[in-house]
């Protein structure tokens, strides 16, 4: 997953400025259009204010607009209020079987820093636009992997919007493979990558500073490589991940599906009820 961020991260800081065509902006500016009249029905839900209330608390004012209410938010407490409030009613811009809003994760966060920093209406567009293309491009590493490990029967993850468009979906069909949504504030349900998050943000992000993108990115791959390839795991067997890998096999105890066949069995439970895992493609507009 590191090797994933670090690549989108390249595709977005090498991405050259106003060279996005006249038919994507017009798509951007409907797409923010469509996200404040989101924000408007779901201004007063409960969940909406509930977050306002939380991101006030937690991250305090700053510069940020907290879109039709007249108060001030840091940039992460502003985005946070905004995105809940575009998603709270599950008014979706183009992927109606979607959980949340797509645009949600994306808008409010490009429109927080902007506010913060200055940035003009080309950036923000190009921002935006970046940030839709990003479901692509976690398509397209996906296939990547698993021409190197094989396909799995399941993927499971939470409902993050780079993981609920329109993109995902079609490549779950396309691929022949499930896709597991964890229910909404159930962390411990995808618990690998929760442990690997919180096992890099503690030894890796909290403890470095960064002096730049380039700095970044040498420092995340010298920490992916010595995570991968020297540091042994116990829960392989104090064997270090590329080991393992050479002989992997699932929790059930059967080789990694290949892209010729599908597994049989599940590698996660059902979803819960009430949560929607029949998700199809929904064509924009």
């Amino acid at each position: 997953m590191v090797h994933v961020v670090e690549e989108l991260a390249q595709f977005v800081a090498g991405h050259p400025r106003d060279s996005l065509p006249d038919v994507t902006r017009q798509r951007v500016s409907l797409h923010v259009a469509d996200l404040i009249a989101a924000t408007a029905a779901g201004l007063t839900s409960p969940l909406a204010c509930a977050a306002r209330s939380a991101a006030e608390a937690l991250h305090g004012p700053g510069p940020a607009r907290v879109w039709l209410t007249g108060r001030s938010l840091s940039v992460a407490g502003a985005a946070v209020a905004n995105a809940a409030a575009a998603s709270a009613l599950d008014i979706d811009d183009g992927h109606r079987g979607a959980a949340g809003h797509p645009g949600a994760g994306i808008i409010p966060a490009v429109f927080a820093v902007a506010e913060a920093d200055g940035s003009g209406d080309a950036q923000i567009v190009d921002a935006i636009a970046l940030g839709y293309d990003i479901a692509c491009r976690v398509a397209r590493e996906l296939t990547t992997l698993i021409e190197r490990r094989g396909r799995p029967g399941m993927i499971v993850s939470d409902n993050g919007t780079e993981l609920t468009s329109n993109a995902i979906l079609k490549w779950c069909v396309e691929h022949k493979i499930e896709w597991h949504y964890i229910a909404p504030g159930k962390p411990m349900q995808n618990g690998f990558v929760e442990s690997f998050n919180g096992r890099m943000r503690d030894e890796f992000l909290n403890e470095t500073l960064f002096r730049n993108l380039a700095h970044a990115r040498d420092l995340i791959e010298a920490w992916v490589t010595d995570y991968n390839t020297a540091r042994p795991h116990s829960a392989l067997g104090y064997q270090t991940p590329a080991g393992f890998a050479l002989h992997l096999t699932t929790a059930i105890a059967r080789p990694a599906a290949r892209d010729e066949s599908s597994a049989r069995r599940a590698i996660a439970q059902p979803a819960p009820t009430g949560v929607n895992d029949h998700r199809a493609p929904v064509v924009a507009g």
